[in-house]
């Protein structure tokens, strides 16, 4: 049977379906079909023209080989887990979407008690489907087996990126499996983010971050000042909403700062997450250290991106300043 891609049309809120000429009339939605097994030395698919068009500015759906690959197997994990334990957190998944408010402070996981179970890694992952959390393996690309699995994933991304958005920057790769049911809240990420699902299935519920109603630039500046990744307001209240199904065999881009929610379907979920910097991402974050430097001084600070020309300027003096620093910083 013939397989479609998906892409949503953010524009006029039409799901086109690549191949039929035709459209579904569904608002902002798609339903991520299970692939089938990709072969071997093409593990990640990704569609050159939609990755263009769309990377780092609106969710896409892509498909993937790792549906039943023996490394993402449940004694495989608990072998990875307990050969990089500083490297697992527990959360509890009987979570609200929403789990925080506007002026909270330090809006992390950790800060807010949703750490999990007192259950050992096997433990925790042998009873999964009934002890109610979720588990983050956190850089699995570091451990023999996983290491040169992703590497053909990056270099599929990578080879993508170079003509988009230069200057791949800190890949990681995080593993996460849940329990059925369970919830991951509202959050988001500094980096740009690709999400495959593995096992099971999850709807996950993703804003537009560039949209003011959705996230100010006061979210803004509080998130790169350090109080933490879950969203401080309401995901309800977020206008059109993309929301994707995926199944085992697809997986969803999550653009860079564009708050989601992830709501686990009635069965065990093994996914993987893999995150990485560029080069605009990376001035994003020295723009907004900046702007709190000023503010800290007393000076008048614009929103990030409102003078591009000042900000290129801040940007190469930091750059100087940085060059300035960089012997004396090698000899201590």
């Amino acid at each position: 049977m013939q397989r479609y891609r998906r892409i949503v049309n953010w524009s006029d809120n039409l799901i086109l379906e690549i191949g039929s000429g035709t459209a579904d009339k569904t608002p902002r939605t798609y339903r991520a079909r299970e692939g089938g097994q990709m072969p071997e030395a093409r593990l990640l698919h990704i569609d050159p023209r939609t990755f263009r068009e769309r990377f780092g500015r609106e969710p896409f759906p892509i498909r993937h080989g790792l549906a039943g690959h023996p490394l993402f197997e449940t004694e495989a994990l608990i072998d990875l887990a307990q050969r990089s334990p500083g490297n697992v957190q527990w959360h509890r998944g009987d979570l609200a979407r929403d789990e925080t408010d506007r002026g909270g402070l330090y809006n992390t996981f950790g800060s807010r008690g949703f750490a999990g179970n007192a259950l050992s890694i096997r433990e925790t992952l042998e009873q999964i489907e009934t002890n109610g959390s979720w588990m983050l393996i956190r850089d699995i690309g570091s451990l023999p087996g996983y290491a040169e699995l992703l590497a053909r994933n990056l270099g599929v991304v990578r080879e993508l990126c170079e003509g988009v958005v230069p200057g791949m920057q800190r890949p990681r790769s995080d593993v996460v499996v849940a329990s059925p049911r369970s919830v991951t809240p509202f959050h988001l990420d500094e980096e740009q983010n690709f999400l495959l699902q593995i096992r099971g299935w999850k709807q996950v519920t993703i804003t537009d971050g560039r949209d003011p109603a959705v996230l100010t630039e006061a979210d803004l500046e509080a998130f790169y000042a350090g109080n933490g990744e879950l969203h401080p307001g309401r995901l309800d209240a977020c206008p059109r909403p993309f929301v994707a199904r995926l199944e085992a065999g697809m997986g969803s881009h999550i653009p860079s700062l564009f708050p989601h929610c992830v709501e686990n379907g009635d069965e065990v979920s093994v996914a993987m997450t893999t995150f990485f910097f560029t080069a605009a991402t990376e001035r994003r974050r020295d723009l907004y250290k900046l702007k709190r430097l000023q503010r800290r001084l007393g000076l008048p600070a614009a929103a990030v991106g409102a003078h591009p020309r000042l900000d290129a300027a801040k940007l190469l003096a930091l750059g100087a300043a940085r060059r300035l620093r960089a012997p004396f910083r090698e000899a201590a």
